[in-house]
Order: C-alpha cells, then structure tokens, then sequence
C-alpha cells in the first residue's frame, strides 16, 4: 500500500481482499480495467436547500450533496453472490428505458465472459460518445478469484474484535460477547418463528430457519432436525426480519458508535462522507472481524465548490472540469466505493465527474448541485439523490427564474432573497410537472432517499423535546460537547407557518413518488448534531409510513431496496435461502405496525448471534 501525499489516503496497488457482498462499486470497475449549506433552521447542518430562509447561526453549514450518476456499466464482482459464482449466470442492467445490456456474470475460474453493450441514440447525445461504445467500456474482463470467492465476513467462533480504545467498562462487555461468540457454533436454528417476505409484504407463519456458517441453509415450513452441535432459538410469537440498512450516515466522531447501530438491528450503513482515512480503517477492521459493527460502504472525500469549514468533512474543491476529473482519478485510486458532491459544485465540474463515472464505473450520488436541475441530473444517471434536495424547485413552474435568485441569495449572502426565493418555490409548485418529474425518476430509476427524519429534527425547535430523547443517554460526552446549545425561543409566527408549509411539501413529494414508483432508500443523516444513531432508522420507517408508504413498502427501503440499489440483491435483503445471514429478531410483526422494528430481541450478523443481553452490555459499555 502506498499513501497519497495530498490525501493521506491509502491507494490501492490492486483490489482490495473485502468480504465478497460489499466489495465496492469501484473495486469491481478497477478489477475490470485492471485487465482491460445550510438547511431552513439548518445551524445543526451541513446542508443548503430551496427552503434555506432563516439566518443561519455562525457559518456552520455551508455544504452540500446532490450528484447522480447512472447505473453502474457492469455489476461489481464484489457484490455478485457472496456465495461461489455460477458457472454463467445472466443478468441484465439497465439505465434508463432506453438502455439494454445484456452481460454475462463471472464464471468459476473468475473469469467474466464476453459484454454486450448497447447504447441507444439517446445515450450517445447525452454523454457525447461515439457509437457504439468506446474502447474504455471494454468487453470482457478478468475478476480477480479473491473478489469472487465465498464470503469472508468476520465474527467467526472464536475471533476477538474490538472497538478502538476501550475503556475498562467496555472491556468487560467485549469480554462477555467474546465469550458468547466463542461458545456458538457455525450451525444455528431458529424454529416456529414467523418470517417477514420484504419481496412480497407478508409473514410466512411458523418457519424453520436454517444457517449454517455465514448464510441462510433453509427455510422451511416443516420441522428441521436440529444438527449436532447446534444453536437452537426458539421463534414462537417472534419475527425474523433482514438486517436493515441505514443508507445516509456520517461517521464524524472518533468515537465509535457502532453498538448503538447494532441494537437497532442495523446491519449496514452507507457512510456519506466523514474522516476517510478512520472511515477506511473501521471499515476494513468490520471485514476483518477485527470490529464489532455493521458493514460500511464509504466514498472519500466530497466534491464541493467551496472549502469545507467543518474539519469533520473535509472535501475536495475542482477549479476546473479538468481538475475534477484528476480528482476523481486519485479518490478512486484510494479504493472507495462511489463519489460524493455536495451543492455548491460548479455544473461543469458536476458533468465532468458523471462523465468520468459513466465511463470508468464509479457511481457518483449525493446532493444535486445549485447550478443543476434535477431533471438534468436524472438524465445524467446520478446514481441516488438525498434530501430531497432540489426537487421542490424543479417541480416549480418558474424553475429558471427561481434558480437565478437562489444563486443570486448565494452570492450576495442576502437572507432576504433567500426567504423570496424559498416562498416562490412553495408558490409555483405545479403538480402536473411534479407528477412528470416523478414519472422521470421512476422511469430511469433515479434513487432517492429522503431523510424525512433529518428534516424532522431540523424543524423541530422545541428544545425539551430533544433534551427529553431517551437516546441522548446513549451519546458519549464527547459527541454531545460538540453538538451546538439549543435555543428555548420559538421561531416568530410567520416563520412557523412556514416552516409547516415546508414540512407538508416534502411529505407530499415523498407520497408522490411513492405513487409513481420512484425507488426509496431509508437514510438518516445520522452524524448531525442532536441524532442518534440506530434509533433514527426507525423513526424514519415511521415518517415514511406517515408519508404514504405502507409498513412493507417501508421496510424494503432499509432491507431489499439498499440491497437492489447496491446490486446485491442475490446476497442480502430478504429472508431465503442463500442469502447472508444478516438478521433480525423482532417480538412483534413489522407489517401489522412499522414501529415494531424498534422491538429487537436478538441480531444475527455474519452468522454470529447477538441477544438483546449482549447488545445491551455492548452500548452499556460505551463511555458516557
């Protein structure tokens, strides 16, 4: 491994050896070419949006993220199956309704056979490529047998994995999981219990449920016979649930926190930008089995338009498209998993990174830049938008002229045009341009996550309400010390109105695009000041329900969607045979009542149980 000088990022000399379902976007693509601001009340965040109008407190937030890319051109090694490739498995992507391809996934001695690749008339005027296809696409790779092999997920009987520097009272939790792990077999048997089908929004009453080292053996409706040796869990009146994804985190404090995602039954998180270097570690010492915690997927450092003024999310800054295209060179030498922009990247530097992305494989998500419409970045395949962050403006019928005055308010720093500019937005939102817009999405898949929780505690200003959250017990002191006081005054009467009417647009977006099918992703922005990790997830399930989603079209958001969305929908995501063992034991059913997510009586990770008992001496642990 070599170090980049100006990053302090470890590069790559080849691909990484991960856990073989989350080896990254970008470990396949390089696999393959190796061989061919501030939000309205937003002082808590980093974020800037249509409906920024109140004066932000210091110069906290300035930042960012909405970038989109298309679907990846092949589906990464990394995240075939986890388990041995087939011999030829066919599978087809697709980017838009006008892209077809058709491609041949990996064959036993590793080796992925001849691509097909059609791009259609549309996307060759809209990425200015030659027809057909250039010479960098390629047709046929290598895949290194390491990216291919079975699964390499950590907690094996036996191992020991830590949480970085551990206190005395974290130790003896550590000590006592140890010993459980120690104790469990690779065989464990979960019977009479009831399985939640994320794929069909159902139970499937009373089933025995097979896991035989890291993956799920058999689910049967009759009694299995116990093997010799087994763990044997008894399911009666419980729920078995996938591991849930948490799909928008930062990991921003040194502290860890992931005990407290574990308790929640998070199996999964997609950081969005924090430290890279520590982010990189952690996540390399979960495949390990060196750290107890959720599988991480992470981008390195965000693209932004101006310095980040938070040492917590450092980012890169291209002067020119030519720069950003070096830049997104050298972040993916560092061996991340997609790209992250945030709002103020200039337009050209935008293009030129889904340029680079569409053409070496990287995906680029995030926030959709100032200077760029949503339905252009629809058309660019951004890969997943956050936030909803400049969907209300593109659903206006005075789109331009409102982009203008946002720019304008930016530049100027002028409080004033931006409060115009945010209740022009709410005043021109046609609803027939909407429906349009979210028939786009749907149509080229352009995944979208929300954050209906971030917004929620973003206007939240009740201040005993957010003392009062049982979860703060749970943040270290160190985390909190950071966090900015709260304020005891309300907002004035015009400015909650406001607030109410921002509110409702977004939930009314969120319904508006469940109706026309716009995939979802459950994300939380975990990492802000005054949000805890783990507990959030749920409440954003919550929120989505509220929005018009049902509790099953809710909870595939944070199961088989992230699952889909990470092309990995053969390895994790439902309850069946083949899949990880990636688990969830609820005492009550999701599907009757959203909030039963919240009822976890057990995980199983990896393979690897872990009661409510030991999840519990795990966050206990954590230093208060």
């Amino acid at each position: 491994m070599t170090v980049d000088e100006s990053t302090g990022m470890q590069i790559n000399e080849g691909v990484e050896s991960r856990p073989q379902h989350l080896v990254s976007f970008g470990d396949r693509q390089r696999a393959r070419l190796e061989n061919a601001g501030e939000v309205l009340l937003g002082v808590f965040h980093h974020h800037v949006n249509e409906f920024d109008f109140v004066e932000p407190a210091g110069a906290a937030a300035k930042q960012a993220n909405q970038v989109r890319m298309r679907n990846s051109l092949r589906r990464p090694p990394a995240l075939q199956h986890h388990g041995t490739v087939a011999a030829a498995r066919e599978h087809q992507l697709h980017n838009g309704p006008s892209r077809s391809r058709r491609i041949i996934l990996g064959e036993e001695d590793g080796t992925v056979g001849r691509t097909a690749q059609i791009l259609t008339e549309r996307d060759q005027a809209v990425y200015d490529l030659p027809f057909p296809a250039p010479p960098e696409f390629g047709n046929s790779c290598s895949i290194p047998k390491r990216l291919i092999r079975h699964i390499n997920r950590v907690s094996i009987p036996g191992c020991v994995a830590t949480l970085g520097p551990v206190p005395l009272r974290l130790l003896l939790a550590l000590a006592a999981f140890t010993f459980s792990v120690r104790a469990a077999t690779n065989v464990i048997l979960i019977r009479h219990v009831n399985v939640v089908d994320t794929a069909e929004g159902r139970i499937l009453p009373d089933r025995f449920v097979l896991i035989a080292g890291k993956q799920i053996e058999r689910v049967e409706s009759t009694p299995i016979r116990p093997p010799q040796g087994a763990v044997v869990i008894e399911g009666t009146r419980k729920y078995l649930m996938p591991g849930l994804w948490d799909m928008h985190v930062h990991l921003w404090y040194k502290e860890n926190l992931f005990p407290l995602y574990l308790a929640a039954g998070i199996a999964g998180v997609r950081d969005m930008g924090s430290d890279p270097v520590r982010t990189k570690t952690w996540q390399h010492e979960v495949d390990q089995g060196k750290l107890i915690g959720p599988h991480v997927i992470t981008p390195g450092r965000p693209f932004d338009g101006v310095p980040s003024d938070d040492p917590k999310l450092p980012v890169l800054v291209p002067r020119s498209p030519e720069e950003a295209r070096e830049m997104y060179d050298r972040v993916d030498r560092e061996g991340v998993d997609f790209i992250k922009v945030l709002t103020r990247l200039h337009a050209d530097c935008y293009y030129a990174l889904i340029d680079r992305g569409r053409k070496w494989g990287l995906p680029v998500v995030g926030h959709v830049p100032d200077e760029v419409s949503v339905w252009d970045a629809i058309e660019a395949r951004q890969k997943s938008m956050e936030h909803l962050m400049g969907v209300a403006l593109a659903c206006s019928r005075d789109e331009e002229r409102l982009r203008r005055l946002l720019l304008e308010s930016e530049r100027e720093n002028s409080l004033e045009k931006r409060r115009e500019y945010s209740k022009g937005v709410l005043d021109t939102y046609d609803p027939a341009r909407a429906e349009k817009l979210f028939q786009r999405m749907a149509q080229f898949e352009s995944w979208q996550t929300p954050t209906l929780v971030m917004w929620s505690r973003t206007y939240s200003l009740d201040a005993t309400e957010r003392l009062a959250n049982p979860e703060l017990k749970n943040i270290p002191h160190e985390v909190r010390a950071d966090w900015p006081a709260l304020s005891a005054d309300p907002p004035p009467p015009a400015i909650a109105a406001l607030i109410q009417r921002v509110w409702d647009r977004y939930v009314q977006i969120v319904a508006r695009m469940r109706a026309n099918g716009v995939p979802l992703l459950a994300g939380t922005d975990t990492g802000d000041p005054w949000s805890y990790p783990g507990a959030e997830l749920h409440q954003e399930l919550e929120l989505l329900v509220k929005a018009g989603l049902t509790p099953a079209e809710a909870l595939r958001t944070a199961t088989l969607n992230p699952a889909k969305f990470l092309d990995a929908g053969d390895s994790f995501g439902n309850v069946q045979p083949g899949l990880l063992a990636d688990l969830v034991l609820l005492d009550a059913d999701p599907l009757a009542d959203i909030r039963n997510t919240r009822h976890v009586e057990g995980v199983i990770l990896g393979g690897v149980y872990l009661p409510k008992k030991n999840l519990d001496s795990l966050t206990a642990g954590l230093p208060r």
